[in-house]
């Protein structure tokens, strides 16, 4: 405790010190996000990717920068709020790793909140492009919200010793691990198939995200150490990629 008040100090007199030059504040942001590239980037840009399609360069781009001032933002408030928890179980992240006060760290969150709004005012998007989802489209979104409801669930089960720190109530605290494990898995196994069924993907395509989705819940049940959740989250993380990615199939075959 000494050496970070010591360090906190010394960062005080020169507040922006650690971020100092491009090179720096690049690799504080990624820290920043870090952990949450393989849940949260990745899917809602492989999103993007079938929203906008591959031949719009200028799109993806655009679409790429709305998402990461969205994500940044809500990633930097909540490790200002989680300091200590992060201490424990992301030691990493820039606050507990001391490179940026906590100080800093509210000036770049009302930046970038700052930003986000200014992004979403000058692209001035209509959700659904003024046209409510029917049947079809209807159905897809809420497998989506629901595959990404699931992402909170298996997510918790590499934080349990922060979470039982700080006090929360997550499913792999409040269930036997076996329980909890075996309904993630029943989860993973049900939007696997049930997203082959909606999309139709080619068969390569469909044996290599269920191959994905195999894995990740072969790791959830086999092993119980956080550690090895920890992996298996990143497992997770390419299959929500994948599962994300498979709309892409039926809009070359022109069906919307």
């Amino acid at each position: 405790m000494e050496l970070s008040a010591a360090k906190n100090m010394e960062m005080s007199k020169d507040p922006f010190r650690p971020i100092t030059g491009l090179p720096k504040l690049l690799k504080t942001l990624y820290l920043f996000g870090k952990s949450d590239i393989p849940a949260a980037t990745l899917p809602t840009m492989a999103i993007a990717l079938v929203l906008t399609g591959s031949s719009n360069p200028i799109l993806l781009a655009k679409a790429f920068v709305w998402n990461q001032l969205h994500l940044l933002t809500f990633q930097v408030k909540n490790q200002i709020d989680g300091v200590e928890e992060d201490r424990i179980a992301k030691p990493y992240r820039p606050l507990p790793a001391g490179r940026i006060t906590l100080e800093d760290a509210q000036a770049l969150y009302y930046c970038l909140f700052g930003l986000m709004l200014l992004s979403g005012i000058s692209l001035n998007t209509l959700p659904y492009h003024g046209r409510q989802p029917q049947g079809f489209k209807s159905l897809a979104a809420l497998m989506i919200c629901a595959i990404f409801a699931t992402t909170g669930h298996a997510q918790d089960f590499r934080d349990r010793s922060a979470d039982t720190l700080m006090g929360r109530k997550t499913i792999p605290l409040l269930l036997p691990q076996g329980a909890a494990r075996w309904s993630l898995a029943a989860l993973i196994l049900a939007w696997t198939v049930g997203l082959i069924v909606l999309w139709q993907p080619p068969i390569i395509a469909s044996a290599v995200f269920f191959l994905l989705g195999m894995r990740c819940l072969g790791g959830y049940l086999l092993s119980y150490e956080e550690k090895d959740d920890y992996v298996s989250y990143c497992w997770y993380g390419f299959w929500l990629l994948a599962s994300n990615l498979l709309p892409i199939f039926p809009r070359l075959r022109g069906d919307f």
